[in-house]
C-alpha cells in the first residue's frame, strides 16, 4: 500500500480551519488524553476491530496508548 496524501488535488488553503457542523445532539470537544487515557482505552476496547465470527478483538494496552498520545506531534 502506498503512503501519502489521500487526495493530492486538494488545495490545503481551501481546507476549513473550523470543524464542520455536526448533527443535532452532537458537539465537538477537545479532551486532554493525558488525564483521560483510561476512557480512551475503554472506548477502543468496546468499539474497535472485532470479528465475532472468528472470535478476534484487537485491543491496545494503556502503556501503548500513553506512548502514542505523547508522540502525536
Amino acid at each position: 500500500m502506498e503512503e501519502g496524501p489521500i487526495d493530492v488535488d486538494t488545495d490545503i488553503d481551501k481546507v476549513p480551519a473550523e470543524p464542520l457542523p455536526l448533527p443535532n445532539d452532537f458537539e465537538w470537544v477537545n479532551i486532554d488524553l493525558n488525564t483521560r487515557i483510561s476512557e480512551l482505552f475503554d472506548f477502543l476496547k468496546g468499539n474497535y476491530a472485532e470479528n465475532v465470527a472468528i472470535g478476534y478483538r484487537f485491543t491496545y494496552n494503556i502503556p501503548m496508548l500513553e506512548w502514542y498520545v505523547h508522540h502525536l506531534h
